[in-house]
This record gives structure tokens, sequence and C-alpha cells, in this order.
């Protein structure tokens, strides 16, 4: 029997490791992380290989949309989603809306070095405020905008598999009801799905932000105005990723 290959693409900061974590509850399936996270001189044989040593039904792993901007990984990374697709892999792209909480979960994290959260950690951690200058913000969110277009560029004329992150992965009601459609999509029976990640930092922007009220009043008469007013009540940090610190971060 054929084995069935997917492609888990996203941005940073999009749920993507809760995903994976979840997708891996299946026993016939085998998601890695970012095998590209470092430069390769190889990158499609690394993946050939360890599509081929897996000895799981389904295989797949993660990719970022800036390592598709990494020439010396591929001669002409625009075409490398289609390339996949020929081959016959499955894409599933996850995206987060709010690119503003996109934003804010990133720098965060950046600032704490605290990027992830499992369930063997401590659960007194106590989070810190910072400041985060209005105008980098106002350039990160005109940056990150122009990500999001590359982004939908690519997988335009793809057949593609959407995961929100809002819709689908920010509450944990939704994780079974998510994965089993995407199971659905990769033609495997259906698990119970678990995962051992818990929210990082459940606060609201003003609650970790020190300077929320001047970032507040840039933010509201700019183009983006409608990510500051959309469910600002939520969980501005709600990743399902787990506090790792970034040195111990793993490819797989």
């Amino acid at each position: 029997m054929s084995k069935t290959k997917f492609v888990v693409f996203s941005q940073g900061r999009t749920g993507s490791t809760l995903f994976m974590d979840l997708l891996n509850s299946h026993p016939d399936i085998r998601c890695d992380g970012e095998l590209l996270y470092y430069p390769l001189p190889l990158p499609r044989t690394l993946i050939d290989i360890r599509s081929r040593i897996c000895r799981k039904q389904l295989y797949g792993f993660k990719l970022k949309l800036y390592q598709l901007s990494e020439k010396r990984l591929f001669r002409i990374p625009e075409n490398y989603l289609g390339h996949l697709v020929h081959e016959g892999w499955k894409i599933i792209s996850i995206k987060r809306s709010n690119i503003l909480k996109q934003l804010i979960s990133l720098y965060y994290a950046k600032a704490t070095r605290l990027f992830h959260r499992r369930k063997k950690h401590p659960e007194n951690y106590e989070p810190r405020k910072i400041t985060l200058a209005p105008d980098f913000i106002m350039r990160q969110l005109k940056n990150r905008q122009k990500l999001t277009d590359r982004e939908n560029a690519l997988l335009r004329d793809l057949p593609v598999h959407s995961v929100s992150y809002e819709r689908d992965l920010l509450l944990p009601g939704s994780h079974q009801k998510t994965l089993d459609a995407v199971f659905d999509y990769l033609s495997v029976s259906g698990v119970t799905v678990k995962s051992n990640l818990l929210k990082n930092l459940p606060y609201r922007m003003d609650q970790i932000l020190k300077n929320y009220d001047e970032i507040y009043q840039t933010i509201r008469n700019s183009e983006f105005k409608s990510f500051l007013m959309e469910g600002d009540a939520e969980d501005v940090l709600s990743e399902y990723e787990s506090p790792v610190r970034k040195q111990d971060r793993c490819v797989s």
C-alpha cells in the first residue's frame, strides 16, 4: 500500500505545534517538525529519506512560509508546494487571521525566551509585561500583511485543506472536530486526539503590554484597527505550543 504524504504549511505562532501534536495522536501518522529549520544543501533529499524510513502509513512535516524564501534551499522556492502536490503530497494550511495578536505572541516569546508550555512545566509560571514601540508594531504589521498576501498567492491554485487558528485550534473543544476533518482529508480512520500542550499566557493585550494604551491609540487610527477590536477580550497569547527555551527547540 502506498504511503500518504502531507505537509503542514504555516507561519509562526499559528498553533502549528499543537496541530502536529494532535496529528501524532494517531497511531498511523508521523508528523515531523521543521525539517528545514536549518539551511541544508539537499533539502528534497532529506525529506524523501525521512518519508521513506517512516514506518507509519501517513507521513508529513511542517514547512514555514519563510523557509520558501530561502533560495539556497530551493532554486525556485515559489514552485516547491506545486512540486509536492505533483508528487502526490497533500497540503494542510494553518492560518491565524488576527496578525496583531500573532505578532505580539511572537515578540513576547522572543522577549521572554519562552515559546511553549507543556503540562510537565511548573504551573506557577508568572508572566511579565513587555514594551513594544508603536512604530515598530506598525512596521511589523505591514510586513506581516505582505507575508500573508504572499502565502495566499502561493496557495491560490493548489488543492489545500485549510485550518483556522481562531476557529479550529484556539479552544480545546474544537480540536476533535478539527482533526476528524483532517483525518477525512488524509483518508485515514479517526481516533480520539490529545495533547499535553497548554495555553501560553491566557491574558488580554492590556495585560501583556506595558504601553498598551499607546499602541492602542496608534493602531486604532490605522488600516489595522480591525485586528485591535476583533475579540480583544480573547487570550492574546493562546498558543498551545509547549514553555521551552529557544535553544532547546528541535526539528522533530
